[in-house]
Formats: structure tokens, sequence, C-alpha cells
């Protein structure tokens, strides 16, 4: 399922014209838990796309589930940093920001954080999701 959801990803960032549509993939890898000791997962997958203020993705949560988030993004450019945050929904997490082994729920996301956008198409990036900061990078195209 992963594979396909990647593969998805990577289609429709190709399918649109980089003239047209703002279009950017992004990874998150290693992360930090501030304040959540009953985690059992640093390590995300969170693989995603950008077109234009839409994201989508999917990514391992901080309780080895499988979780999907769509969203509204926005950013502010600040010499060669992008601040950015997404607001939306994802699912995943069977209590929003926690885990009690029940189903699995939709629950609110608000993340953010900051891109070095001083390269032409590499963007070495910090993401805050909950507690969690997560490092990673986008791919613009």
């Amino acid at each position: 399922m992963n594979k396909i959801i990647a593969a998805i990803l990577i289609l429709v960032s190709f399918s649109v014209s980089a003239g047209e549509r703002e279009v950017e993939v992004f990874y998150g890898y290693k992360s930090h838990h501030w304040l959540s000791k009953d985690i059992t997962n640093e390590t995300h997958h969170l693989l995603g796309v950008r077109v234009d203020n839409f994201v989508a993705g999917r990514f391992d949560n901080s309780y080895g589930r499988e979780s999907y988030f769509v969203g509204a993004y926005g950013e502010k450019e600040y010499y060669n940093f992008e601040l950015f945050g997404v607001v939306g929904a994802m699912r995943g997490y069977t209590k929003c920001y926690g885990d009690d082994e029940s189903n699995t729920n939709v629950c609110p996301l608000l993340a953010f954080g900051v891109s070095y956008a001083g390269l032409k198409y590499f963007k070495p990036t910090i993401y805050q999701l909950g507690d969690a900061s997560v490092i990673g990078f986008k791919v613009e195209f």
C-alpha cells in the first residue's frame, strides 16, 4: 500500500506543469518527541505532495500506525528561509495525539516548519507535528 501511495504522489507531482502550478514533494524522517513518553516510533517516513496551497500524504505516526493527511498550506519567505504551516485533517491515531489501542479516528492537523530555500530545488526542512520535531526535506518541481 505504501508503494502505491508513493507512486501516486510522484505521478501527480510530475503530471502538473511546473510553469502552471507550484509543486513540491516532501519527506520527513527522524524525529524527537519533546513531551510524549509513550511513543513507539521515531522514524516517520513522511511522504507527501504539495500542489499550490493543497497538501496530502502519509506517514508512520509516533505509535507506528500508518496515517494519512490532507490540508491547506501557507508559507512566508524570509531571506533564504520558508516558514510554512498546514491546517487540515489526518487519520491514523486512535485518540487525537495519543493511542489507546482502539480504532483510528479523523483528527485535526496543525503543523508548521521551516525550510532552507537557498538551494535551487532541494530544501532541508524541520517539521513540527504535535510535540515531534521531524527532520526531512522538500523538493521543488
